[in-house]
């Protein structure tokens, strides 16, 4: 079954597959396309999945009245496509060797259709040349620097020139702000704080000759300004810098509570960030979020105080600041501290490999007979040593003049 639907980024219409049994009927075919078997021709579109449990084949057909001239080429699957959004594909045609001239998507239903029914959307089919101007690569955000965001990639083709489409997240590739540039890398200037934009680069070959837009990359401007391995925070003000993200989640049900205090703060007379949660059974907790940390990898550590602990503090990354449900914990405090007492903790992020900018501490009380509270101050994010601290420390033989020192 088919249905014409209203695109939810655009004014214009998309198709929906829409099927309830598994038997890969349903089929899409394309205009006739005589060249084909060219050597140079390639198809994009985009692809929305409803549900994880249908995948779509693209293929070529020699008869669109027949199902049975259907020739599969390529399987894009349900774990490709990205749940609920929409997601560019791209197939290329520089090896086909056969004579149909249609090319065909059919949808192929893996797992039994939940709710009855399988959904795919598909917009914005193209049919072209493949182009011989190579996409940029590792397009990345280098530096966030008083709101200008710069850009970095590589090109294989010496282009001089490219063109970066930028908007805010989520918008369509021909519906935000193209600029030409001419240098690498490159800043985008004067742009709003507090907004997430995604980028796109691509690059001039020549006039005639442009490459393909590169994937995305998204960018989260926060305070207009991104910091380095390095960076220290020690929390001596009555106002969290804007810089740093704070929130409670609040319910009938239990209290979570954010402030900075003055009545008990690390090695000077300043502030510390107090993170409460009340709760009598297990809550969302309370959050506090650093600033973008544009280096951060595995080869990092933090470092910083706590005091009045018990239990229920655990670090993590963030890929969104002001989104709990990205948050990837790391590590989980233990060891009790008083209050009154500071006791410095370490979190290495040797066994971090994603790709999120942020670092989180969210405090949740754990059960009811638990702590609820902690003090943090004096935070600091570095360079971690790659390299084993030596164990079995010992002295003998000491004497007036001399010691003998040993260890592994």
């Amino acid at each position: 079954m088919f249905h014409i639907n209203i695109h939810l980024e655009d004014d214009g219409n998309t198709v929906k597959f829409n099927d309830y049994e598994q038997n890969g009927e349903l089929f899409l075919v394309s205009p006739e396309f005589s060249d084909l078997s060219n050597g140079n021709k390639r198809i994009k579109f985009w692809l929305h999945s409803r549900y994880n449990n249908a995948n779509m084949v693209v293929g070529t057909m020699t008869d669109p009245t027949d199902m049975n001239t259907f020739t599969a080429k390529e399987t894009i699957t349900y774990i490709d496509m990205i749940y609920r959004d929409w997601k560019q594909f791209t197939v290329n045609f520089d090896d086909y060797l056969g004579s149909d001239n249609y090319i065909a998507f059919n949808m192929q239903i893996e797992e039994e259709p939940l709710g009855g029914t399988s959904i795919i959307y598909l917009d914005r089919f193209e049919y072209s040349n493949i182009p011989t101007c190579q996409t940029p690569t590792d397009f990345s955000n280098t530096s966030i620097s008083n709101g200008d965001i710069e850009l970095s990639w590589n090109d294989e083709n010496s282009a001089t020139q490219w063109e970066i489409l930028y908007g805010e997240e989520g918008f369509w590739l021909d519906d935000e702000a193209l600029i030409q540039v001419n240098s690498n890398p490159f800043s985008v200037e004067d742009l709003p704080t507090g907004i997430v934009y995604d980028f796109y680069i691509r690059s001039i070959c020549d006039a005639n000759n442009t490459s393909d837009w590169s994937d995305k990359i998204t960018v989260d401007i926060g305070c207009g300004q991104s910091y380095l391995t390095g960076y220290t925070y020690d929390f001596n003000s009555s106002t969290l810098d804007e810089c740093w993200t704070a929130y409670e989640f609040t319910s009938n049900h239990y209290t979570t509570l954010f402030e900075m205090v003055s009545d008990n703060n690390f090695g000077d007379s300043g502030y510390s960030a107090y993170l409460e949660d009340t709760s009598s059974y297990s809550s969302y907790g309370v959050m506090l979020v650093s600033p973008i940390f544009t280096d951060l990898s595995n080869d990092k550590k933090i470092q910083f105080y706590i005091s009045n602990y018990e239990e229920g503090l655990t670090v993590g990354t963030m890929s969104n600041p002001d989104d709990s449900s990205t948050f990837e914990a790391l590590e989980t405090i233990t060891g009790d501290v008083e209050p009154d007492v500071w006791e410095k903790r370490t979190v290495y992020l040797a066994d971090y490999n994603g790709t999120d900018q942020f670092i989180a501490f969210r405090q949740r009380r754990p059960n009811s007979n638990a702590g609820y509270q902690v003090l943090i101050d004096d935070f600091s994010y570095l360079q971690s040593v790659l390299c084993n601290v030596p164990t079995e420390f010992a002295l003998h033989n000491i004497n007036d003049t001399s010691v003998e020192i040993s260890w592994t």
